[in-house]
C-alpha cells in the first residue's frame, strides 16, 4: 500500500466511525420517541378510563353544561355578540334534538 492510499484509508476510518455514532444515536432517538409516545398514550387512556368510571351513566354531558362551562372549555377570552348567538343556537339545538325526555333543558 503506498502512502497516498494509506492516508485515504486512515481518513475514511474516523469518518465511518462518526457516521456509525450518528446512526446509532438516531436509532436510539427513534426508539426513545416511540417509548415516550406510548407512555403518554397509556397515561391518557388511563385517565379517560378513570373519567368514564367516575361518570358512567352520562352518554354526553353537553346538555348539562352552562354558558360558563362552554366558555371555559372553548377558552374564549373575548366573548362577542356573535359568540353568544352561536352558543344560543347550539343550546337550542341540544334542547330540541339531543335532550332526553325527563332531563332538564340546557341552561
Amino acid at each position: 500500500m503506498n502512502a497516498r492510499t494509506k492516508r485515504e484509508v486512515d481518513s475514511v476510518k474516523p469518518y465511518q466511525e462518526l457516521l456509525d455514532r450518528i446512526s446509532k444515536r438516531y436509532v436510539e432517538g427513534q426508539a426513545q420517541a416511540v417509548r415516550s409516545v406510548n407512555e403518554t398514550m397509556v397515561k391518557t387512556n388511563w385517565q379517560i378510563g378513570q373519567f368514564y368510571l367516575t361518570y358512567p351513566i352520562c352518554e354526553t354531558l353537553s346538555h348539562k353544561l352552562s354558558w360558563s362551562h362552554y366558555c371555559e372549555l372553548v377558552k374564549i377570552s373575548d366573548v362577542k355578540h356573535d359568540d353568544i348567538g352561536q352558543m344560543n343556537m347550539y343550546m337550542g339545538y341540544f334542547a330540541k334534538e339531543e335532550n332526553i325526555e325527563g332531563e332538564n333543558p340546557p341552561i
